[in-house]
């Protein structure tokens, strides 16, 4: 987190950097991927849900059926990978029956690549992700999602505003929906600030409290996150380069 939120082009460096600590916890490349995958797809579930929460709250004045589309969307992908986690057989089936199609079009040997297949599936049967795993994980992200979103609204009370729940979830929605869009810009400084001021203005709050209200909550999810994040990892990686110098 600490990585995404303050370095340019965070969010990059801090997916290779699971990976490559996956990897030395020892997953194959594959469960690795699938490990940042399916938590990107958790993650993008939901705020999903927060902003469609907000938008059916609203009523009228926001179209839901966008944010509906997107959640039903993400919805099917997760069933989908839970299937294929689950059923490692019926995956590697599907997965030599469009090969054997993709060879007739190129004209090539209808077993090429059936191998490389095979052995991808195989570190697949390694993922066991059954319904509860899947509850739970995407509970946990949703929970992240809600802690950060109070972090916000109590950001709004502590300088005397008492913006709507809706208001605020749709804000805080696409607050974090335009940050992602533009990934370059630590911790999507400027681009999201510009979303959440007219946002929150439009929810209750006057221009000056929706401004003050964004300095707290940077201060708290921000700048106070990314702090700790980073002493965490000074204290880890110089006990580990202390281990290899002994």
């Amino acid at each position: 987190n600490s990585m995404s939120v303050t370095l340019p082009g965070g969010p990059v460096l801090a997916t290779t950097f699971r990976y490559r600590q996956t990897r030395l916890w020892g997953a194959s490349p594959v469960v690795a991927t699938w490990q940042l995958v399916m938590a990107g797809a958790l993650q993008a579930i939901g705020l999903a849900l927060v902003g469609l929460a907000g938008a059916l709250l609203v009523g009228a004045e926001t179209n839901p059926f966008s944010l509906i589309f997107t959640f039903g969307g993400l919805c099917a992908f997760l069933v989908v990978a839970q299937y294929a986690a689950s059923r490692p057989d019926a995956l590697e089936g599907v997965g030599i029956t469009a090969l054997r199609g993709f060879n007739a079009l190129r004209k090539k040997p209808p077993l090429t690549g059936v191998r490389q297949w095979k052995h991808i599936v195989n570190q697949m049967s390694a993922v066991r992700m059954d319904r509860r795993d899947t509850a739970r994980a995407f509970g946990w992200s949703l929970f992240n999602w809600i802690a950060d979103a109070a972090c916000l609204a109590f950001a709004c009370y502590a300088v005397g505003a008492h913006p709507g729940f809706a208001g605020l979830a749709v804000a805080y929605a696409a607050g974090n929906a335009a940050r992602s869009a533009i990934p370059l810009l630590p911790a999507g400084l400027g681009v999201m600030d510009a979303v959440l001021v007219p946002a929150l203005t439009a929810s209750g709050m006057t221009g000056a409290e929706a401004v003050s209200a964004i300095v707290v909550y940077r201060l708290v999810s921000f700048l106070l996150m990314a702090t700790i994040g980073w002493i965490v990892f000074a204290a880890r990686f110089r006990g580990t380069q202390q281990q290899g110098e002994e």
